[in-house]
């Protein structure tokens, strides 16, 4: 809203933009030393600078600045220095992950691990 208004430049959010990336990949950097195997940065959609008239990321709106999305990839090779402070949830019974009749939305949202 603030760039499509005038009221930030699209070099302060670019400024903005990057400093997310760099903090992000400060965190791909930590996960790549300490996983194996391959990893996949990238984000949902883009978003539009003003292209077209648009801004942010209108539905369905073919702009190549949406569709371009980010995708890099990094090799993982776990250097042993981290130990996972947390602990995997048990896996959901195979009735759970296709759904049981009569379940609610919450008891679906708890069963995947969102409350």
């Amino acid at each position: 809203m603030l760039l499509r208004r005038g009221e930030v430049s699209v070099e302060r959010v670019r400024t903005a933009y990057e400093a997310n990336l760099r903090y992000v990949l400060d965190e791909v950097e930590s996960l790549a030393a300490s996983v194996d195997g391959r990893i996949a940065v990238t984000a949902d959609h883009g978003n539009c600078f003003g292209e077209w008239g648009l801004y942010g990321h209108p539905m369905h709106t073919p702009v190549s600045a949406l569709l371009a999305v980010p995708w890099a990839t990094v090799d993982g090779a776990d250097e042993g220095t981290r130990e996972p402070t947390l602990t995997p949830p048990e896996p959901l019974p195979v009735s759970r992950v296709h759904g049981d009749e009569g379940e609610t939305d919450k008891e679906r949202l708890r069963a995947l691990g969102y409350l």
